[in-house]
């Protein structure tokens, strides 16, 4: 897997797991837009892996890994804003449909689970459970779109905490 500017790797997230203060702990995701999203360490993985499978880049722009407060500058590091442009870009070629039509203040799992039922005629128990962990990824990633999105247009910093 590439993780790009990360310098963390899947047995850095479960070594961090298992030893920061003894306790399991997350990833905290906040912007100065009061925007905020939440990953337990295994959640981190997941998401990371999903989109490693999607062919989409590193989400987690600028993070090293762990909970030091890394911060994701999308204020005026141009850096920064392009990869998060790049991702964005290649979530939207994806998944047009929930790009465009996601509306203010509407439940993202609605929305995808309305294009993506849950259950489709003549899908096995496997296959069910796939597109459930799928559907559930898919919902993170349009929430991490839309922090994506506002932290750009209102120029603001995102941290890793």
């Amino acid at each position: 897997m590439n993780f790009g500017v990360i310098n963390a790797t899947k047995n850095q997230l479960v070594t961090n797991q298992l030893t920061i203060n003894n306790k399991t702990m997350g990833l905290d995701i906040t912007s100065s837009n009061n925007d905020y999203m939440r990953f337990n360490w295994s959640g981190c993985t997941a998401f990371l892996n999903w989109c490693d499978s999607n062919k989409l880049p590193e989400p987690f722009i600028a993070w090293t890994g762990d909970n030091s407060g890394d911060e994701l500058n999308l204020h005026d590091n141009k850096k920064h804003i392009k990869m998060a442009k790049e991702w964005m870009k290649k979530f939207k070629e994806k998944y047009p449909q929930l790009v465009t039509k996601q509306k203010p203040g509407q439940k993202t799992q609605l929305l995808i689970w309305g294009i993506w039922p849950w259950k489709k005629e003549n899908e096995n128990i496997e296959e069910t459970k796939k597109r459930i962990a799928d559907n559930f990824e898919l919902g993170q990633a349009v929430a991490w779109y839309n922090m994506l999105q506002e932290a750009i247009k209102n120029k603001t910093i995102i941290s890793y905490c």
